[in-house]
């Protein structure tokens, strides 16, 4: 039988083994509040863990059970009953937090979608990930003039304020402060950037995610300067630099309704591989 207790980290090695990000999201990430992440157990076996973590419109909600045991869909369905009770207990501390419950699953996980639906959980938009093989010809770059490429100094105070305030105006729901030291500090993240002397024309965001494969991803362009050229720039200096680093594929998710954004990782050889399904659930359904 299957129950949950709250993270302590006793299961730390077990938890590293099973997805080692989400173990240091737990441990540093300053969206995931101490008490918003458990573990499940059948008997004194380690049978899953998850968390709750902050985002600018929704507790985003991760959990896993270990692929192929038989208690797999038990250990989900455990965690996310434990995980629930921790955010209504939170809301219940602080009804002043507007924010829902939010889910990316595979699009094609019926039984995951309907256990959802069960909790009273929406379908709402649906959400690409896209792939690039990196070729010789992503390794050859023109010649940098004006503007200029360069990778961002969380040092330098002014350029960093420049990098939120373009994030903002860029984004619905641009990520946060927090988010963005833990993936440079733990993640090896590097923020690359096309500037016009002190102005951000252009950034994109890189990091190792796997043996050979990279994301490229927090892609955005000064609303002033659209339509220039500078998203498509951006992301072919990145592809170059990581391909340096040895990637050998490219990876991005982008909301399927961001035509526009589609239609340049298109013209960059990026590939649809799957679609990711969003279920929310709002603070008035509880």
């Amino acid at each position: 039988m299957i129950r949950t207790v709250s993270w302590d980290g006793r299961f730390a090695e077990e938890a590293r083994r099973l997805d080692p990000e989400m173990l240091l999201e737990i441990r540093y990430h300053g969206d995931v509040p101490e008490g918003m992440a458990a573990a499940a157990v059948s008997g004194k076996r380690f049978a899953g863990f998850g968390l709750l973590r902050k985002s600018a419109r929704f507790w985003d909600l991760e959990f896993r059970g270990i692929p192929g045991r038989p208690d797999e869909a038990e250990a989900s369905i455990a965690l996310l009953e434990a995980l629930e009770q921790h955010f209504l207990e939170h809301r219940n501390e602080d009804p002043e937090d507007r924010r829902g419950l939010r889910v990316f699953i595979d699009e094609k996980a019926e039984a995951y979608r309907e256990l959802l639906e069960e909790y009273i959980f929406s379908a709402g938009e649906k959400m690409l990930v896209m792939e690039k093989e990196l070729r010789e010809e992503d390794a050859v770059f023109p010649e940098e003039g004006e503007p200029t490429f360069r990778e961002m100094d969380l040092r330098d105070a002014a350029l960093t304020e420049a990098y939120f305030r373009g994030c903002a105006e860029s984004f619905e729901a641009p990520n946060s402060r927090e988010d963005l030291l833990f993936r440079t500090a733990h993640l090896g993240a590097r923020i690359l950037l096309r500037t016009d002397g002190s102005r951000i024309l252009s950034a994109v965001t890189v990091w190792p995610l796997e043996e050979g494969v990279w994301a490229t991803e927090n892609v955005f362009t000064d609303p002033c300067s659209r339509r220039e050229g500078h998203a498509e720039a951006v992301l072919r200096y990145a592809l170059r630099e990581i391909r340096r680093q040895g990637a050998k594929k490219a990876r991005l998710n982008v909301y399927e309704n961001a035509k526009t954004a589609v239609r340049l990782y298109e013209k960059l050889g990026y590939q649809k591989i799957r679609r990711l399904l969003e279920m929310t659930r709002g603070e008035e359904e509880r």
